[in-house]
Order: C-alpha cells, then sequence, then structure tokens
C-alpha cells in the first residue's frame, strides 16, 4: 500500500516538504534523511523542464519517498504522463466542483474503476516487468486524489465534492482561501477560520483525511486538533533563506 495512505489510516500526522525551484538529487536525499513522509513537486507556480521533473520523481522513488504533484487543471494528457512518471497522488487546484473530482477519479484509475490509459513497465513499476492484473489493482490502491480548495466557491459546495466519495484528502490552500474570503494573508481572520473549520467538519462526516499548507509547527497545532494529518510544508528557499539568516543574525551578534 502507498505508505501516505497507510500512515494516514494509522491515524499518523504525515508531512510532505516541497521543492520549488532546486530540482536536486541533493536535496531529495537531504529530505529523505530528514524522514519526510512525502516529496511535493510544485508544479503549479514554477516552471520545471520535464525531464529534469521526470528524473526527480525516479530519484524520490529510489530514496523512499512518495511524491505529490499538483495536475494542471484538467489535462487528461498531463494528467496520465504524471501517472506514468511515478507520481502516487495528483492534487487537484481550485477544486469547486464535484464534477471536477470525478473527472480526475476516472482518469487516476485503471480499468474497471476509471480509463486511465494502460501503461506498464515506466517509472510507476521502476522499469520492472510486473503481471498486469496485480499491477494495475495495485495502483489503484495506491494513487491518490487530493482536492485543493482554495477558494470561498469550494468551500461552499465541499458537501458534494466530498460526498462524490472519492476523494482522499481535502487539503486547504490557506493563502488563496485568505484573498477569497477578503483578508489577504490573515490566517487567524475569523472568516477564514470558519471557512477552514468547515472544510475540516465535511471531511470528518464524509471520513476524508484533512490537511493544508502549515510553514511551522505553531500554524499547524490548532488544525491537528481539527482533525487535520496531511501537511505540505515549507520548500528549500524558505529552508535555505531561514538558515542563512538565521545564522548571519547568530555572527552579527558577536560583534554588538
Amino acid at each position: 500500500m502507498n505508505s501516505i495512505k497507510r500512515k494516514l489510516r494509522d491515524g499518523q500526522i504525515v508531512v510532505g516538504v516541497t521543492i520549488a525551484e532546486l530540482l536536486r538529487p541533493s536535496v531529495i536525499k537531504i529530505y529523505a534523511n530528514a524522514n519526510a513522509d512525502f516529496l511535493y513537486l510544485e508544479n503549479e507556480h514554477t516552471l520545471f523542464g520535464a525531464t529534469a521533473f521526470a528524473d526527480a520523481v525516479i530519484c524520490a522513488r529510489d530514496n523512499n519517498l512518495p511524491v505529490v504533484t499538483k495536475t494542471p487543471y484538467l489535462d487528461r494528457g498531463a494528467t496520465v504522463r504524471l501517472l506514468d512518471a511515478g507520481v502516487i497522488g495528483l492534487q487537484l487546484p481550485m477544486t469547486e466542483r464535484p464534477e471536477d473530482v470525478l473527472t480526475l477519479h476516472r482518469w487516476l484509475k485503471y480499468p474497471p474503476v476509471g480509463v486511465r490509459a494502460i501503461c506498464c513497465g515506466y517509472a510507476s513499476s521502476d522499469y520492472r516487468a510486473v503481471d498486469l492484473e496485480a499491477f494495475l489493482k495495485q495502483q489503484n490502491e495506491d494513487t491518490l486524489l487530493i482536492a485543493h480548495v482554495e477558494t470561498r466557491q469550494g468551500v461552499e459546495a465541499i458537501d458534494e465534492i466530498l460526498g462524490t466519495g472519492v476523494v482522499d484528502v481535502v487539503f486547504i490552500g490557506q493563502d488563496d482561501l485568505s484573498v477569497t474570503v477578503g483578508r489577504p494573508g490573515d490566517h487567524h481572520d475569523p472568516r477564514h477560520l470558519a471557512a477552514v473549520k468547515r472544510v475540516a467538519e465535511a471531511a470528518r462526516r464524509h471520513n476524508v483525511f484533512f490537511g493544508l499548507f502549515a510553514p511551522g509547527i505553531e500554524s499547524a497545532k490548532r488544525w491537528i486538533d481539527e482533525g487535520a494529518r496531511f501537511f505540505e510544508v515549507s520548500d528549500e528557499l524558505m529552508f535555505i533563506q531561514k538558515g542563512a539568516s538565521e545564522i548571519v543574525e547568530e555572527f552579527r551578534g558577536l560583534g554588538r
């Protein structure tokens, strides 16, 4: 079973670290050594070359890091290529309608569950020969559909979205959501908190795992109490900036 699903079903908190620009094996191995639960590859706000992206997925798999990434909205060809490249979890940005998650689910799963084109012997099977029937069944079990809710419309339709029965994780994009409720960047505004809580409550009702972006533990704590178990955290740029700022400030302090 996909280790993300197994850990979530066991009640564990899973933490995915992000790569935004520095798509290098060294970064992936550092994340693996940090015992991250998965790698989130930014695929909406940055531009990666296709070969570099595919190589990064293979490197992550070789280091026991399942890969989650966003789909480029609803594009069947792009979705299939991400899956065949070895991505295990697809996150649909701007999820606002139940029809959209149903469409993605059909593309995500092999027959008889969905209509994913048959393909094996590529990165999704680690370039190994497979028993086709067993491979299709295992892929259908392992692939993860994540509804990325980041607008007021998505929050208002949350019961219809999760009521489809095909969503594994509902994920809140906090920054975009804060913009749509009228308080950009304010994750403590009552309207923002009410929207996130509404999604968390719907996740419990529909037996769907709930998660969000949290740059640090303090921002995650209150939502863990609300049932959050799936977290995507800072990227390598934030880690470098934070580490560099801290060490320089420490040295500056020596001369004061």
